[in-house]
């Protein structure tokens, strides 16, 4: 728990370390799931979680760095890590013009 703990806080704080302030990043760790009763330690923790971005290159970065954190926690904390990163759809980026055409309505 304590690795998946300090996996959810890296993550937390990757996007303002790799991306400028105009970058359009949100990285969540949505869910954490680890064990089943209050007094035993959990053997496997499962975090789940999003990423958007607002450019191909920056989606290619994030989830650079989210492999590396992953395996540098784990190899800190003497654990195994499994990570599944499925992309979606690619970001959304309007055409120059059509955006001008739609701001002169």
């Amino acid at each position: 728990m304590q690795a998946g703990a300090a996996v959810a806080a890296a993550l937390r704080a990757l996007s303002a370390a790799e991306c400028g302030p105009f970058d359009e990043v949100v990285l969540s760790v949505t869910s954490i799931q680890a064990g089943s009763a209050y007094n035993i330690i959990a053997d496997k923790c499962l975090l789940r979680g999003t990423f958007r971005t607002g450019s191909a290159q920056i989606r290619e970065r994030i989830s650079r760095r989210i492999n590396e954190t992953v395996a540098a926690i784990a190899k800190a904390f003497g654990v195994e890590a499994e990570l599944e990163v499925t992309t979606g759809e690619p970001p959304v980026v309007n055409h120059p013009q059509a955006v001008q055409a739609v701001r002169k309505l």
